[in-house]
């Protein structure tokens, strides 16, 4: 049946409704012809609140067609500063409205959703499948600005070659990071973040983490946040990064694998939208020997067994 598009116009102070059928689609995309590539490429995003909703959401307007979406978490009204969701939202979970949003982008737009926390109390099976289906994307992005899913995350793209981008939006909305990891051409993801805690040790500048309110207070004690347009700076920085892994550039529209990307004039930024590319091979690290906990050594080997274990089961499952 016939869907109409009808435009209303005041001029001559009447209405007009102009009927235009799309019954017959046809693929009017003013994209870039390189870009058509993106429909047969699948993206996990992790973390889909405010940075990562606006990935999702411009990944598909962009072209992506496939989606695996993970995140445990509930919107709220606070949310709503800074995310992609609105009021009608509330109280569902980020996944299954952001996978709503999704489909009213694109008709033949997959998207799988996994309401579940990697770094959480989860079970291990869980955990192990949502993993190895994020192996198996054509990219990974993180975008959850916690340590613990980050290692996870690390470990999966190095054990099975697959590429990753990951961001953190900066307290007080200075500024932020955004980072790649390419099989075989990148320095693994771990590796990229002590080059990166090397460049603040070289400079003096303490450690930035990104904060998930994205809060901060300033020299005389009030309370700064990171605005909306402060998360979509970064946001559609990484975007554009993941994209140039996506469509495999060659060679790539950037040139630098890490980026410090400020929205003010302070701590290491010396105007918005100062940029400092993060080249490894220009910081020094300052290797330190960690001693930990029996506990610690433990979970990190099960962890990497696992890994292993349900590779070998991919392989003989294919045989």
């Amino acid at each position: 049946m016939p869907v109409y598009l009808f435009s209303v116009s005041d001029t001559n102070k009447w209405v007009r409704f102009t009927n235009v059928d799309i019954s017959n689609k046809k693929d009017n995309s003013r994209l870039p012809a390189e870009f058509t590539t993106l429909k047969t490429k699948k993206v996990g995003i992790v973390g889909v609140g405010s940075a990562g909703s606006k990935m999702a959401i411009s990944l598909a307007r962009t072209g992506v067609r496939n989606f695996l979406l993970v995140d445990h978490d509930i919107f709220l009204p606070e949310n709503i500063c800074r995310h992609e969701l609105d009021w009608e939202d509330i109280g569902q979970h980020k996944v299954d409205s952001i996978a709503h949003q999704l489909k009213l982008i694109a008709e033949d737009l997959n998207v799988k959703c996994c309401c579940s926390k990697l770094s959480g109390q989860e079970s291990t099976v869980s955990i192990d499948s949502t993993l190895s289906q994020l192996g198996a994307c054509d990219l990974i992005i993180d975008a959850t600005a916690d340590s613990i899913t980050f290692n996870q995350l690390s470990a999966v793209a190095c054990q099975k070659q697959t590429p990753m981008v990951w961001l953190e939006i900066y307290a007080g909305g200075i500024g932020g990071m955004i980072a790649r990891f390419r099989p075989h051409i990148d320095p693994d993801p771990k590796m990229m973040r002590a080059h990166l805690d090397a460049y603040y040790t070289e400079h003096g500048v303490p450690q930035t983490q990104g904060i998930t309110d994205y809060t901060a207070v300033d020299n005389e004690g009030k309370i700064i946040a990171a605005s909306d347009p402060d998360v979509t700076v970064i946001a559609a920085n990484a975007t554009k990064l993941a994209l140039d892994i996506l469509i495999e550039h060659e060679p790539p529209e950037f040139p630098y694998s890490l980026y410090l990307i400020g929205l003010s004039r302070k701590g290491i930024f010396k105007a918005p939208f100062h940029t400092i590319p993060i080249d490894p091979k220009n910081t020094q690290l300052n290797i330190i020997e960690l001693e930990l906990s029996e506990d610690e050594v433990d979970e990190n080997r099960n962890f990497i067994e696992q890994l292993i274990l349900n590779e070998k089961n991919e392989n003989t499952s294919t045989d």
